[in-house]
């Protein structure tokens, strides 16, 4: 299979189902949290508040749904207008649900255990920082550049979708596992999904519209 048929058909299929998961279990929970009707920031260290809660969720689903379609080659050919305004709202969702992601980590330590707590932090702030450097990137016109902060963002934003890919397997074959054990797969899936995300920048062809700068004329 050529490149472009992973482009054109791969892509799409694995972008659905990595969506399916943060997806739907984000409009769950969104939905069940307006049905409880309660604000109150108690910053409990055991459980999150379910104001910065919703918030998060709302901002990654819409980061990581409309991110997407921001990634997928014909699309963003087929509609550069879309892109170019959509962008906007996946670039402020993003660094809502990294900053709401650090504030709900900060206030509720008992939530996470060490090695997630700080992976937590690491990643989050991560997510924000490689969007930002999207934005600047894309407004100096370095389009290239903006492409791959904006896929490392995604890398990181999305692991909650990549992660039943292999951790459905090893529940299925070793059953459930421990607290440490569990944490190890939330933040092995961000190191693996920002490795493999810097091997799909690295192979990209070096075309015309994947040139690191764009003339200030185009």
């Amino acid at each position: 299979m050529d490149r472009n048929s992973v482009n054109t058909r791969v892509l799409p299929i694995f972008l659905g189902l990595a969506c399916l998961v943060p997806g739907g279990a984000g409009v769950y929970r969104a939905g069940d949290l307006l049905l409880k009707w309660d604000w109150a920031l108690d910053y409990a260290a055991t459980h999150v508040d379910n104001l910065p809660l919703f918030i998060h969720v709302i901002f990654a689903v819409t980061f990581i749904v409309l991110g997407a379609f921001q990634l997928l080659p014909r699309f963003r050919g087929r509609h550069p207008r879309w892109h170019r305004k959509s962008g906007r709202i996946v670039a402020l969702s993003g660094i809502g649900g990294a900053m709401t992601g650090v504030w709900m980590t900060l206030n509720h330590p008992d939530i996470s255990g060490p090695f997630l707590f700080y992976g937590r932090l690491i990643f989050s702030s991560l997510w924000a920082v490689f969007i930002l450097l999207a934005v600047r990137a894309i407004l100096m016109r370095q389009i290239a550049r903006h492409r791959a902060f904006m896929i490392r963002a995604y890398a990181i934003a999305i692991n909650a979708g990549t992660i039943p890919f292999f951790y459905l397997p090893f529940l299925a074959i070793y059953g459930e596992p421990g607290q440490t054990v569990d944490d190890l797969f939330q933040v092995g899936g961000w190191f693996l999904n920002l490795a493999v995300a810097e091997w799909i920048i690295r192979r990209r062809p070096k075309t015309r519209s994947a040139l690191p700068y764009l003339p200030a004329t185009t």
